[in-house]
């Protein structure tokens, strides 16, 4: 038996997209201001992002891997100093 599996492709429309660039951007990880940002309305934004849940921890994943080396570097250098 030969088990194939799909990958979840999901389309994010270009509201979601600038969303979540904003949420990892400009808005400096509010997603209140993300919303607006994107054009939600001001009381949407808890759906907006649990609609997009996956993609916000995809891209934290991301952006802890690309900067967690700086992050113990910079702890270090701080518990170092006199």
């Amino acid at each position: 038996m030969n088990l194939v599996t799909q990958e979840k492709t999901k389309e994010l429309t270009d509201q979601q997209k600038t969303f979540l660039n904003a949420l990892f951007g400009e808005a400096n990880g509010n997603p209140k201001q993300a919303g607006e940002i994107a054009g939600y309305s001001p009381s949407s934004y808890p759906k907006v992002v649990k609609a997009l849940k996956e993609e916000i921890l995809e891209r934290a994943e991301y952006s802890l891997a690309l900067n967690s080396a700086k992050a113990v570097k910079g702890l270090v250098d701080a518990l170092d100093e006199d």
